[in-house]
């Protein structure tokens, strides 16, 4: 597929005939640029978090609201070499009495990239210091631990930069949609 800057790329999931249920946790592309190689990647929609003490696992693009408790149901494997740097986050509201932390999480540990949201902050978030090298079948995601306090916290995105480093080979990802029964089901990319 050939596509220019401003383009609209959409991805359709057709699931026949029949009934059933169909759950993507994760769809990923690779292209190839003429030049430029950073793309920008959020999962959007509303997370609130009130339980204490609690580490969520959302995919680093698509549907934020579907935080898992473990990891493996929200990463994604990464098909080139690259680096994720300025991990970001937006904050809408938060009574939280604590810190709570958003941390890219990669082949099972937590990766450079760190955020910090201290009691009651909101507004938007990013760690502009910290970069993550990843290699071709990483697995990545980001993980969100609230402290031992109360209240909620709601985020509507969370994000990261990749950079693949040279003009070429570049990323899309697509995570987390849900289709049930037949039906043909589009996702834009972040």
């Amino acid at each position: 597929v050939s596509f220019s800057a401003g383009d609209t790329i959409d991805v359709a999931v057709t699931t026949g005939t029949g009934t059933g249920n169909l759950t993507t946790r994760a769809m990923t592309a690779t292209y190839e640029a003429s030049s430029g190689t950073s793309q920008f990647f959020a999962s959007t929609k509303s997370l609130s978090i009130s339980t204490a003490s609690l580490t969520d696992y959302v995919p680093i693009c698509g549907d934020l609201s579907i935080a898992q408790t473990v990891a493996a149901n929200s990463q994604i494997n990464i098909p080139i070499a690259g680096t994720f740097k300025n991990l970001q986050c937006y904050v809408s509201a938060n009574s939280r009495t604590t810190n709570t932390t958003v941390k890219l999480y990669k082949n099972g540990g937590v990766g450079s990239g760190s955020i910090t949201i201290g009691s009651s902050a909101t507004g938007f978030f990013e760690d502009t210091t910290n970069t993550d090298s990843i290699a071709v079948g990483d697995l990545v995601c980001a993980q969100i631990v609230t402290g031992t306090g109360t209240g909620t916290i709601t985020f509507t995105f969370v994000g990261v930069t990749f950079d693949s480093g040279t003009d070429g080979s570049s990323l899309i990802a697509l995570a987390g949609t849900t289709n049930t029964g037949p039906a043909v089901r589009y996702v834009s990319p972040t």
